[in-house]
């Protein structure tokens, strides 16, 4: 677990994250095993969101909010945690359930060397919606799964499905397909993924 301690970033984009930013925050310092590194991409929030991340010991980079978008955001924290060779991407909204949370998803792609990439399964927040609820129980079964190339008939999106909540890459993995892809608003993931 030390070596992991030493070779995983973990990184969030951030924009006025409020009170369930502070929920994150407590949840990522919860975590048995530490990153090496946190850095938080803010875009200019309004409210305590740089000021709760600096406080928990965070690197913290301001961006303009108009040149935030999803893809290239998520490549330029990549390239500010080189050389670490597992990149952990978290938003500010998921709180990790459980103190080994982080340990447990990086630990999939240390022990499975053929894997590029992998996300968390999220559960709903206690006060979700219905419709909120339904979508998470839906992308998110209890049983995991592994789609290698070739193995994808059948499974149509599914087939590339990845989430941005809480997943991890191996550099390796995503320098070889080019990285995230700049001037996207959603769906970066996947993009990769497809990649």
């Amino acid at each position: 677990m030390r070596e992991l301690e030493q070779e995983t970033a973990l990184l969030i984009p951030t924009l006025n994250g409020g009170a369930l930013w502070r929920e994150c925050v407590a949840a990522i310092q919860a975590q048995t095993v530490q990153p090496a590194r946190i850095i938080v991409a803010d875009s200019a929030s309004t409210d305590d969101t740089v000021d709760v991340a600096r406080a928990a010991g965070f690197e913290v980079v301001v961006i303009d909010r108009a040149t935030f978008d999803h893809g290239g955001t998520r490549q330029m924290l990549a390239e500010m945690a080189a050389p670490l060779p597992y990149l952990v991407y978290l938003t500010q909204d998921a709180v990790l359930d459980t103190p080994d949370s982080l340990v447990r998803l990086v630990m999939q792609l240390t022990e499975a060397p053929d894997i590029g990439a992998i996300c968390a399964r999220q559960t709903p927040h206690h006060d979700a919606s219905p419709l909120a609820a339904h979508a998470r129980h839906y992308n998110y079964p209890a049983a995991s799964r592994i789609v290698r190339q070739g193995e994808t008939h059948g499974l149509g999106l599914k087939a590339v499905y990845m989430s941005n909540s809480f997943a991890a890459y191996r550099r390796t993995a995503l320098t070889a397909v080019g990285g995230f892809p700049s001037a996207t608003i959603f769906g970066e993931d996947m993009i990769t993924a497809a990649r």
